[in-house]
């Protein structure tokens, strides 16, 4: 493991652990939280906004109480979820 990396992987789990805080409070992750989260801890924001758009449990907006997921397997779209891709 090369020391670039070293330093690399604590800094994404305290970008993690720190995002984790923010979406438990909001939601979401407000765009500027991005930075505010960068400068606390002293990382560029491409960082922890690479960190953001990595993870499938962050989000940039706000999201709505109740989720639908439609699965888009050839089986499946054959019958209901194509009539529900069109909702």
């Amino acid at each position: 493991m090369s020391r670039g990396s070293r330093e690399y992987l604590p800094a994404c789990i305290a970008v993690a652990l720190v995002l984790q805080e923010i979406r438990a409070s909001l939601g979401y992750i407000p765009r500027d939280a991005v930075g505010a989260v960068a400068r606390f801890l002293n990382l560029h924001e491409t960082t922890v906004y690479g960190v953001v758009t990595f993870y499938s449990q962050f989000y940039l907006t706000r999201q709505g109480k109740h989720k639908i997921k439609v699965c888009q397997e050839l089986l499946v779209m054959c019958g209901v979820a194509r009539r529900l891709s069109k909702l």
